[in-house]
């Protein structure tokens, strides 16, 4: 499934401002989410954590991400069934907002299950630092043609 197009993307540190994009980051591996963060944010991400699937449902509403990345295996609770819900939302944000799996159960969950639940994308963990924030670029629509706008606007 990480079959998402990253070519024609340009790193967000090239802009003049951040892009004030934020992703909802629910893991319960501190360390996991940790890495995320640290990946994401010099792209211009504000990287919001839960540490559950309880916690996100809490924080959803409030915090609207552009993009979720979620443990899909979480020890309390399911990823695949917290997504199957935001899918199921009436809110139609919520139903459609860009959704990324991440596990390491790799015997037991695979992409196509990741697929069905309503994820866009799959990744493995250990999750690669280089492949993540094109994936989430690709995934929020941040083309080149739409960085290079947003640059354009903070020189006039």
């Amino acid at each position: 499934m990480n079959t998402v197009e990253t070519g024609g993307y340009m790193p967000i540190s090239a802009l003049s401002r951040p892009l004030n994009v934020s992703a909802l980051v629910i893991e319960t591996h501190p360390d996991s989410a940790s890495l995320v963060q640290a990946v994401l944010e010099p792209w211009g991400i504000t990287v919001l954590r839960a540490s559950s699937t309880a916690e996100a449902a809490t924080m959803i509403g409030a915090v609207r991400p552009e993009i979720i990345l979620c443990d899909i295996a979480p020890p309390h609770a399911d990823g695949l069934d917290f997504l199957r819900r935001l899918r199921a939302s009436a809110d139609p944000r919520l139903r459609t907002v860009p959704a990324i799996a991440m596990s390491a159960a790799y015997e037991d969950i695979d992409a196509r299950t990741a697929r069905a639940a309503g994820f866009d994308v799959f990744l493995r963990k250990p999750i690669d630092p280089d492949e993540l924030p094109h994936t989430v670029a690709a995934l929020i629509g941040l083309s080149t043609e739409r960085a290079r706008d947003l640059s354009a606007a903070d020189e006039t």
